[in-house]
């Protein structure tokens, strides 16, 4: 059975006074490497280009439980015009945790200022909503520490409907990732939900950004310790 949704839900978010930055120079770039940014004229998700994650689902023990490959692609799409200045994006995926097939309309924001992704948010990816989307600063060496604000009005994840989240979200480190067989330099950003604990759990996130591909991984720990693990296997450019 295939589900196709076009996300025209309503989210209002709200960025709180940044609690701390700090300006480092790192070796990220030392090699040789430029830093792509919007501010050079090279965006990262424009149409036509696709991405390809295998995802992985693990127990607290680190058992895996089930896998999946799940698709990214950009381009034209009348979510555009819902989501006032967002481009739209497609997510497909199918046997992600359970039998079904998704076809998953939503947007990308991407500007001078950074790059706000909304994450796949149906089947086995409905509590998404609760952890900080997807999200990156520009410039992004700039380590940065903040809170926002996500109000939810309709969610395939019941228990995030009509509910605003209060998040945390930092950009942390650097690291490394190996892709098409050479290393990728990449910036950490990690984050979590510091309210509804109780009633829903605390929801955390940990996304690498490599300024060449974008998102190249996506790693989410649920309240039982159990996780699921996006990561990038291929693009088509």
């Amino acid at each position: 059975m295939k589900y196709t949704r076009c996300k025209s839900r309503l989210y209002s978010l709200r960025f709180l006074p940044l609690t701390a930055a700090l300006v480092i120079v790192t070796g990220l770039w030392s090699c040789g490497q430029k830093n792509t940014t919007l501010e050079e004229g090279n965006s990262i998700y424009t149409d036509g280009r696709q991405w390809t994650y295998n995802v992985t689902f693990s127990d607290s023990s680190d058992t895996v439980l089930s896998n999946c490959t799940l698709k990214l692609s950009v381009g034209a799409s009348s979510v555009s015009s819902v989501l006032a200045g967002q481009k739209g994006i497609t997510y497909n995926y199918s046997n992600c945790d359970s039998s079904q097939s998704f076809e998953e309309t939503t947007g990308v924001d991407e500007s001078a200022e950074g790059i706000f992704l909304h994450p796949p948010r149906l089947g086995a990816f409905a509590f998404t909503e609760v952890a900080p989307f997807p999200r990156i600063n520009y410039p992004a060496e700039l380590i940065t520490s903040s809170e926002v604000e996500l109000t939810v009005r309709k969610s395939a994840f019941k228990p995030a409907e009509n509910k605003t989240f209060q998040h945390i979200i930092e950009r942390t480190v650097t690291d490394t990732l190996v892709f098409k067989d050479a290393r990728i330099p990449c910036y950490v950003i990690e984050g979590r939900n510091t309210n509804y604990i109780k009633e829903i759990g605390q929801y955390k996130c940990k996304y690498w950004f490599s300024p060449k591909y974008g998102f190249v991984r996506l790693l989410y720990y649920k309240p039982d310790s159990s996780t699921v693990d996006l990561v990038l296997a291929d693009t088509n450019f």
